[in-house]
């Protein structure tokens, strides 16, 4: 069994590697049901990203933000695990943001979303909370 300090061992090997090379690191925090296992998630990436001085991309949150809206976005497609278009989207726009940092996220590709949708999506991941880098 892995236990928390394996992890947490493994994360720093890892921060270590990538110091070595010369490379900032991304930790993609994934999405989750129920809400508490969310917070949880947040909690343990950000500790990871810590531990190896790394950036989280806090796709998770953004796909919690759609959660708690009156009429949210189908983001699974209907296995419930792997994402739709829209939800391959919003995490590519969440990507975008933490990145580069623009000044907005009025993108123009929206591939085979609406107009309303994309932008939908947009303002979702335009109200994730920045991570510090």
């Amino acid at each position: 069994d892995l236990e928390a300090s394996d992890l947490k061992d493994a994360v720093r090997r890892q921060g270590a590697i990538l110091a070595e090379s010369g490379v900032h690191g991304f930790i993609v925090e994934t999405m989750a049901d129920p809400k508490e296992m969310q917070a949880r998630l947040r909690q343990w990436y950000g500790e990871a990203a810590r531990l190896c001085q790394a950036t989280v991309v806090p796709a998770g949150d953004a796909w919690e933000l759609n959660d708690q809206e009156p009429k949210p976005l189908r983001l699974h497609q209907k296995d419930n695990s792997h994402p739709e278009f829209a939800g391959t989207y919003l995490n590519a726009l969440v990507f975008y943001r933490v990145i580069w940092r623009p000044a907005d996220l009025k993108v123009a590709y929206r591939g085979k979303l609406t107009e309303a949708d994309a932008a939908y999506l947009q303002g979702l991941a335009a109200r994730v909370p920045s991570p510090a880098r």
